[in-house]
């Protein structure tokens, strides 16, 4: 660096933190609100990260898979399932038939449910719908004429394991256009994903079953890590007459697009804390340049141009805004990776101080760093910053050095 950059660095550091600046207290102030409100911002986006994160998951491992083709016959997802078997960007294929279902309890009482038959075999080999599926009680037993329900669907209706239940669908019939269809299943199992729409709707059994019941809604649900390459492939080897398919996204496209503006609706309101901090720097940095013009026009006498003034007021917001991310990002990770343990250390803490509670202390928030929108947080909040000092040196420009002196 040339010693030109050295003295406004040096020069823009002495102002920044020597202690017969008056608009010290008010600059440290701005830092700390800025440092606070980035540990915010922080805290914020990785639970609404961790949210969004596990509902999309528990659509595609358990509910949508990453594309699914249907529906089909049985015998047409037979003959498509060989066809698909010597895809090379397919993880896994599952079979599977689903339909709309009544659910009547012993007492008369009925239910609407949606019911899904798996393979069990391929059911086993599928990792990541294990992984989002948490078992409650009982087994995931998928025998003959068992069922596995969601767990709000059996707190809301009264349906434990062991019950039998009776299980109603239409089908189309011989002669007339449609027949109820009437089966018996053992409740085996009670599963929890943490997604209300699946735990209160979505139940599974045997595909046999499933097609026992006369049930002629099948498909094959594919997981692939690349969902553009597994749609031209299915293409080629469906060739001219392929079943309907369709990815996740395009199934679920108003529930990704809502979760994705309420993320970054919350971003944008978070954002305003440092829009109103950048007001307040702005202000203290025209009294910072009011009271220090007898030194402005001293440099200015000395042959310092106005952009070199402005190049010091550049660096002290420099300072002002390292400031504020080293410690606003260190506590927003440690926060956000313990919110938790603290939450639940403050529901304690009052129900200890008071009668009451805060009611989160069984509450559980997912947690994952998004470090993308941590970076745009961080890099609007300097050009904030910088946007508020660069308003405030304008005002060097009316500061003439024989105005300056003739008043002092």
């Amino acid at each position: 660096m040339s010693s030109a950059g050295k003295w406004k660095i040096a020069i823009a550091w002495k102002y920044f933190s020597s202690r017969r600046n008056k608009q010290r207290g008010s600059l440290l102030l701005s830092v700390s609100v800025l440092a606070l409100g980035l540990m915010i911002i922080i805290t914020v986006i990785s639970i609404m990260q961790g949210l969004q994160q596990g509902y999309l998951q528990d659509i595609i491992e358990v509910e949508a898979y990453h594309m699914s083709a249907g529906p089909m016959s049985r015998d047409e997802m037979q003959i498509r399932l060989d066809q698909v078997s010597a895809l090379e960007n397919i993880a896994l294929a599952v079979p599977y038939g689903e339909t709309e279902i009544m659910i009547i309890r012993d007492d008369g009482e009925s239910f609407s449910a949606r019911i899904r038959g798996l393979d069990p075999a391929a059911a086993a080999a599928d990792s990541g719908f294990f992984s989002q599926v948490s078992l409650i009680r009982g087994s995931f037993d998928l025998a003959d004429d068992s069922l596995i329900i969601g767990s709000d669907f059996a707190a809301k209706n009264g349906i434990s394991v062991g019950d039998r239940v009776k299980a109603v669908t239409v089908v189309r019939g011989r002669i007339v256009r449609a027949v109820p269809s009437v089966r018996y299943l053992d409740v085996s199992g009670i599963y929890r994903t943490g997604y209300p729409d699946i735990d209160s709707a979505l139940m599974f059994t045997n595909l046999h079953t499933i097609s026992v019941m006369g049930i002629g809604h099948y498909y094959i649900g594919f997981k692939t890590d690349a969902l553009e390459e597994l749609r031209g492939s299915l293409t080629k080897v469906f060739g001219d007459d392929p079943p309907p398919f369709a990815a996740w996204m395009e199934k679920h496209e108003s529930f990704y697009a809502a979760l994705m503006l309420e993320k970054y609706s919350m971003l944008i309101v978070l954002m305003l804390i440092f829009v109103v901090v950048a007001i307040n720097v702005r202000s203290s940095f025209e009294r910072f340049l009011y009271e220090k013009r007898d030194e402005i026009g001293i440099m200015k006498t000395l042959g310092a141009s106005t952009g070199e003034i402005r190049q010091i007021l550049m660096y002290q917001g420099m300072f002002m805004s390292v400031l504020s991310i080293i410690p606003g990002l260190v506590l927003g990770v440690l926060v956000a990776g313990n919110i938790n343990a603290l939450l639940h250390g403050l529901d304690w803490l009052v129900m200890r101080i008071t009668p009451f509670s805060l009611g989160i202390t069984n509450i559980v928030f997912p947690v994952m760093l998004s470090w993308n929108e941590i970076l745009i947080s961080i890099g609007m909040m300097v050009l904030f910053i910088l946007y508020a000092v660069v308003s405030a040196s304008r005002t060097i420009g009316r500061f003439s050095p024989m105005e300056i002196f003739h008043y002092e």
